[in-house]
């Protein structure tokens, strides 16, 4: 993949974190694995394990979302620099 591509995979990461309903969902989510989490009886291990595991997936998309928009900040960083560089070489040209 290269820098522009990670750049607009970023933008629109951007865009879907910042999102109401997709803030919305990951908390509603989250919260209804807790409250499942807390009315389980202590003695139900196996159910407890799959609300953890539940919870870790959850985390593990709205982190790699995460990712790819921290990625696209840096490629964004990366082409600003180029383009620097290349106005740069342009005026050194001249």
């Amino acid at each position: 993949m290269n820098t522009e591509d990670e750049s607009l995979r970023g933008q629109e990461a951007k865009k879907l974190l910042e999102n109401p309903l997709y803030i919305e969902a990951i908390a509603a989510i989250r919260d209804g694995i807790v409250s499942k989490w807390r009315s389980a009886p202590i003695r139900d291990k196996e159910g407890m394990h799959e609300l953890k595991l539940m919870d870790k997936v959850l985390s593990d998309i709205d982190g790699y979302i995460h990712q790819v928009a921290d990625t696209g900040k840096m490629a964004d960083i990366q082409l600003e620099r180029e383009r620097k560089l290349e106005i740069v070489r342009k005026a050194g040209i001249r």
